[in-house]
């Protein structure tokens, strides 16, 4: 065999389904000169075992020496996820096994074997290589590469030391900047106080405050007090806030009072020169008082010429909605019209194709009823008059005198009945329109 090929390790992705990665075309020699590492999409490396469970793998070569493949998860298990990567490489142990005694039989295949190792060795040692921290060619300085032993170096960070002969691990210090860290013609900078953010790479840091120059736009200060004088704008006031001020050329100006209190109450109950109201108090004032000016309670019923309810309305459609977003109709109608699922909601009233009557309170014209209690159609028992006319032989029939008119069947014992008028219901005239309650 040859060793004709400088791979020695092979990546594939991730995508849910396939189980099966193939490692050619570097050659092992048995299924443990093989390391399997998965990476998750978070870069968290994870070294797996060769085994037949579902969280290692088994490997598939026809022939050792020979490429082949590996299955991962080796049995059931979840296919490797989407964004996540495996790596397979070849390690094979450091020693040389081929013992030549002197005058010994020649065996070229186990010298060739031998020779193929030692490749493969090298070309081993050659990833560790390809991923050590190692200078340029081209450099040519006196520090040396050698990575320090990591010592309590949380929040350290590699530098190059101040002789410039060696890397050291350093802890994070604090530099004030100074106007001199930037020099500009038009832009200086400033000094601030030193402030603090866990996550920076400087736990403690300074902010430069920006100079424009008058040239450039700006105002040449370094101040907020000194830029409003350079623009002409009158100095703040004594308060808290920015200052009472004309609001504009026409001479209109806030009182001169000092304003000593900020309102933030939804009834404006506050009347005082030096309070000031937030713009949610004043809001809710308004709307308070809106609310008011409408006059129209929670479950009042009214009809609408429209087929969906306003704002603030629904539907009296017999629908059950939530005791807790409709409290204040809950508050009104309890469960008059039904008790919704008996914890969290009511039923609204279903007035959809019916007429509304007076509730008969006491009076009795429609005596029994219970508020909110549906009636079904009925008509008031009545009688009709009928024209009857005798004949000759004491039937009846059409042509001959007419008789007394009677409300019972004739002395000849016939009965007499009335056609029916179309229809299904007895209704006055009438026009649809929905009817709503006020939540």
């Amino acid at each position: 065999m040859t060793v004709e090929t400088q791979a020695y390790k092979t990546t594939a992705l991730g995508n849910d389904s396939t189980t099966v990665f193939s490692f050619s075309p570097f050659v092992i020699y048995e299924s443990g000169n093989l390391v399997v590492v998965t990476t998750d999409a978070n870069g968290v490396e994870t070294t797996l075992s060769e085994g037949t469970s579902s969280t290692t793998y088994s490997v598939s070569v026809t022939t050792y020496p020979g490429t082949g493949s590996i299955t991962y998860p080796a049995s059931g298990g979840t296919p490797l996820a989407s964004g996540s990567s495996i790596t397979i490489k070849r390690v094979l142990t450091l020693e040389q096994t081929l013992d030549l005694n002197n005058q010994g039989r020649y065996s070229p295949d186990l010298q060739e074997i031998a020779f193929d190792k030692a490749t493969m060795v090298d070309l081993q040692q050659q990833e560790v290589l390809e991923r050590a921290f190692t200078w340029p060619i081209s450099y040519t300085g006196g520090v040396a590469n050698e990575i320090p032993t990591p010592t309590a170096n949380a929040s350290k960070y590699l530098r190059i030391n101040a002789a410039e002969d060696a890397l050291e691990w350093t802890g994070i210090t604090v530099t004030d900047a100074s106007a001199s860290d930037v020099a500009s013609e038009d832009v200086s900078l400033s000094a601030a106080a030193a402030g603090s953010g866990s996550d920076f790479a400087r736990e403690d840091h300074v902010h430069l405050l920006p100079t424009v120059s008058v040239a450039k736009g700006g105002t040449g200060s370094t101040t907020a007090s000194a830029a409003r004088t350079a623009l002409g704008a009158a100095a703040l006031g004594a308060n808290t806030f920015t200052g009472l001020q004309t609001l504009d050329s026409t001479g209109v100006a806030f009182p001169t009072t000092t304003v000593t209190d900020v309102i933030d109450s939804d009834t404006m109950t506050g009347a005082a020169a030096t309070n000031l109201s937030t713009s949610e108090a004043i809001k809710a004032y308004v709307d308070t008082q809106i609310a008011a000016i409408s006059g129209i309670d929670s479950g009042t019923v009214a009809w609408y010429a429209a087929n969906s309810p306003p704002t603030g309305w629904l539907e009296c459609d017999g629908a059950a909605v939530s005791r807790t977003t409709y409290a204040d109709l809950f508050a009104v109608t309890g469960t008059t019209f039904g008790v919704g699922d008996g914890s969290t909601t009511f039923n609204l009233p279903d007035l959809r194709g019916e007429f509304i009557r007076g509730w008969d309170n006491g009076k009795g014209t429609d005596s029994g009823r219970s508020f909110g209690t549906q009636q079904g159609n009925a008509n008031a028992a009545h009688t009709h008059t009928i024209s009857t006319w005798a004949s000759p032989t004491g039937g009846v029939g059409v042509g001959y005198t007419p008789q007394a008119s009677s409300t019972s069947a004739g002395s000849g014992g016939n009965t007499f009945y009335t056609t029916s008028s179309n229809g299904s219901e007895s209704r006055p005239e009438n026009v649809a329109l929905l009817p709503c309650i006020k939540q």
